[in-house]
């Protein structure tokens, strides 16, 4: 029997985590709803994202009625300017997670609009016996998510081989390793503060790792915390074009059926000058 509480599940982690194959997986049975990562649509808005159907969120046939009508038009593409961008990426800093000093006008400013845009379209897309999966990532936008939305929302912390992380930043994002690592840490730091706050018995840890080698186990172990009895997963008879979540790996609806298949290309696609200088930089970080 479901825990009666939660009616939301975040995916707190890294960009290059693994949370297209975890919230997929997660959606293979009817008692989840993958919704994607929500916190793109209230500071994006639909012009700039697609769906995971393929289409362009503004062309989505899903995703056009749940944005239908005025109680959510002021709660999509909020921080569609230069400056409010630019206010996000600051509060995103691990700073933010453990400054209590701040004045509150200033938390307000920082903080308060996503947060409550994000729990007015998350709170559309409810539906009876389901739990909404939202994959946005973000550590402390989860942390304010959370004290705005308490027990509702369940945290799943899913975690990789930083290496691997700072890896496909690179290949994918043409970045330095320089730039990559500090992406990575900035995030894993905010992540473990976040972790650390949240008490064992209201949040889960997973492994992308543990995932790939036996996803029906991790994902049984999620579906024991929220209340939900054990099932028989067949990840390649997962219909991909029955999802309709925003962001997610490029490429996601290019093939069919779902392939789980751990990808460790770092192990030789970095250099050793790399792999050292993630070690001297971030080791210890490194779960």
């Amino acid at each position: 029997m479901a825990n009666q509480n939660i009616e939301f599940i975040y995916i707190v982690g890294d960009s290059r985590s693994g949370s297209t194959l975890l919230q997929t997986l997660l959606g293979g049975s009817d008692e989840f709803k993958v919704a994607g990562e929500v916190r793109r649509l209230v500071v994006e808005g639909i012009s700039h994202l697609n769906c995971s159907c393929g289409d362009a969120v503004s062309r989505c046939p899903y995703w056009t009625t749940v944005t239908k009508g005025d109680a959510l038009s002021s709660a999509i593409g909020i921080a569609d300017n230069p400056f409010q961008r630019k206010i996000n990426q600051v509060v995103s800093l691990p700073f933010f997670a453990f400054n209590r000093a701040l004045p509150s006008w200033l938390q307000g400013r920082l903080s308060d609009k996503t947060q409550v845009s994000a729990s007015k379209i998350l709170s559309k897309l409810t539906e009876r016996d389901k739990v909404v999966v939202d994959s946005s990532k973000v550590p402390l936008h989860f942390a304010a998510l959370r004290a705005r939305m308490g027990g509702r929302l369940f945290p799943v912390f899913l975690y990789r081989d930083g290496r691997a992380i700072v890896y496909s930043k690179m290949r994918r994002g043409k970045l330095s390793v320089h730039d990559a690592l500090t992406q990575w840490r900035n995030s894993a730091i905010s992540m473990e503060i976040v972790r650390r706050l949240c008490r064992r018995d209201q949040h889960i840890v997973v492994r992308y790792e543990d995932l790939c080698s036996d996803p029906e186990s991790e994902i049984n172990k999620i579906r024991a915390k929220i209340g939900f009895s054990n099932i028989k997963l067949s990840p390649e008879n997962i219909d991909k074009g029955d999802f309709h979540f925003l962001g997610g790996s490029p490429g996601f609806s290019e093939t069919d059926g779902l392939q789980v298949q751990l990808d460790d290309r770092w192990k030789t696609g970095m250099s050793k000058d790399e792999l050292s200088y993630f070690e001297s930089k971030a080791g210890w970080l490194n779960r």
